[in-house]
């Protein structure tokens, strides 16, 4: 049985809370998790029933925690559109580490359709997932690098200079704080359960990818706009 805690009723919530409550709900509901989760090979039990993902059910039980996780997943989301920041890819490629990282091969799949749709390699995912760091792109290995320094408070002077020569000095510290954001949101998910994957299905996605045998619907790779729901 998962532990992933039920989404708490409207009624159940703070009067002064009630607003952040329904701003989460509504972004969330903007989402089309339902078609979303059949559309992928093993389609995911905990979105295709419609609800909301389980990780804002269990976050909305504090919903001004749930609504500003949720307006700054959005933000980071959006980097790509302002033309200062990071691209896209840049955004997914970080998914994929953090996530390689952290073992949370969940969030790997969710996300490997976005990815390959803003300019993600496929066979740079299964380069990484299978630590052979020498198939990537220089580019790939610099931002690879650059993650995992974040991640384990190494980073150089050198490596932050190479970050802002490549996405200029307010995008390095939009990036950095998304590789932050991502490493409480996947403990976070965690620790409250639901998002448990198989690996061998991140894998097999990966391969229909490579092969085309696996098709990425260009609706996958929609930004939100910052009224609009993060899926993390």
């Amino acid at each position: 049985m998962s532990r992933s805690p039920s989404m708490p009723s409207p009624q159940d919530i703070r009067p002064e809370e009630q607003a952040a409550y329904d701003r989460v709900v509504a972004r969330q509901m903007a989402y089309d998790y339902k078609a979303f989760a059949e559309t992928m090979p093993h389609p995911v039990p905990s979105w295709s029933d419609g609800e909301i993902q389980p990780y804002f059910r269990a976050l909305l039980h504090s919903p001004l925690i749930a609504d500003h996780i949720s307006e700054l997943g959005v933000v980071y989301r959006t980097r790509g559109e302002a033309g200062d920041s990071y691209a896209h890819a840049d955004r997914e490629w970080v998914d994929m580490v953090v996530s390689q990282d952290l073992d949370c091969p969940f969030v790997q799949y969710v996300h490997l359709f976005d990815a390959v749709a803003v300019g993600v390699r496929p066979e740079a995912v299964r380069a990484l997932r299978a630590g052979r760091l020498d198939e990537l792109t220089p580019q790939e290995r610099e931002l690879t690098e650059y993650i995992r320094a974040v991640m384990g408070g190494t980073v150089t002077d050198d490596q932050f200079r190479g970050m802002e020569e490549r996405v200029g000095v307010r995008g390095t510290i939009e990036l950095t704080g998304f590789v932050g954001h991502l490493l409480m949101t996947m403990r976070i998910m965690q620790a409250v359960g639901g998002s448990e994957w198989p690996q061998e299905y991140v894998d097999e996605l990966i391969e229909g990818l490579i092969d085309g045998t696996v098709e990425v619907p260009d609706s996958h790779a929609r930004v939100p706009s910052l009224e609009e729901s993060s899926a993390g």
